[in-house]
């Protein structure tokens, strides 16, 4: 049984390609980026569309996309259901920002994919909410009263009909859709944005694990086997930062989500009236629990 998350041992199998080359000796870098994931690579990315100029290098542990950007659910989803808590927390202004720069981030993907030719089984579907118990009834309500009052509402009320028709569930309710959402296969897309990012110029070392890191001027960072002085240093490790920096072990909360996979079923995803896909999520309480209908294959 294959070690490696389920979407990225299927974007590596069709991929085809060996292991960047880990780091040795030392190399001298404008920014050295530790993380090959989402974060990393999208910010090795950008950094060179602001200078192309810049040498930049990324450090990866182990493939880039192994850790959470390659095995997560694939859900592009938006931040406006958490509106209420953005405002608290930031503000009016920088919450209203974060949830039209969320919404705008769904079509960003899909277009920046189109335009450099990555194949992520990117499906814009948008998203539904309901209710799948009668103690969930409502609370979107309260949430969609206040993005309309500050007009940000982008989710539209739906008929039980539309409900059921939507979601191909006949025992969800009270639901709501938003165009701005859909799905993507990330193993395919983490794998994508590396070889954009190498062919801008982006030196990517695989299995170049950061053993520890230095401020002395320069930011020197070790791997087993080289080192990299850089002017900046980005840490991307996300999960993995609490592990490398205690002093970040109370500033950073690690969430987990099971996705389950299935085979295609293409005959029982029409019967069930999963015509697109989208995504389908319950207003749990505490959380939303989502699902990626992802048909035709």
């Amino acid at each position: 049984m294959s070690q490696l998350p389920y979407w990225l041992a299927e974007a590596l199998a069709a991929e085809r390609s060996p292991p960047r080359p880990a780091l040795q000796g030392r190399q001298r870098a404008d920014v050295c980026i530790v993380g090959g994931g989402f974060t990393g690579l999208w910010t090795a990315i950008m950094c060179k569309q602001a200078r192309p100029d810049w040498q930049v290098v990324v450090l990866e542990k182990a493939r880039c996309g192994s850790g959470a950007s390659g095995r997560n659910g694939g859900c592009m989803l938006t931040w406006s259901t958490k509106y209420p808590s953005l405002r608290r927390w930031f503000g009016d202004s920088e919450a209203s920002r974060l949830v039209q720069a969320s919404e705008q981030a769904v079509a960003d993907i899909a277009s920046f994919c189109q335009q450099h030719a990555i194949d992520a089984d990117i499906r814009l579907g948008g998203a539904v909410y309901a209710a799948s118990n009668p103690a969930q009834i409502g609370r979107l309500a309260p949430v969609l009263a206040m993005l309309q009052q500050h007009s940000l509402n982008s989710w539209t009320a739906l008929s039980p009909a539309q409900t059921s028709a939507l979601s191909g569930s006949a025992l969800l309710q009270d639901g709501y859709h938003s165009a701005p959402a859909g799905s993507l296969q990330p193993g395919k897309l983490v794998r994508g944005l590396l070889r954009v990012a190498s062919e801008m110029g982006v030196q990517v070392h695989e299995h170049s694990t950061m053993t520890h890191l230095q401020e002395d001027g320069q930011v020197i960072l070790h791997t087993a086997q080289g080192q990299v002085e850089a002017s900046q240093a980005v840490l991307a490790l996300n999960a993995d930062m609490p592990g490398q920096f205690p002093a970040f072990a109370n500033s950073i909360l690690l969430v987990s989500s099971d996705m389950i996979i299935t085979d295609a079923a293409p005959g029982k995803s029409a019967h069930w009236g999963w015509s697109a896909v989208r995504q389908c999520a319950t207003c749990a309480p505490s959380s939303t629990t989502g699902a990626a209908h992802r048909t035709g294959g």
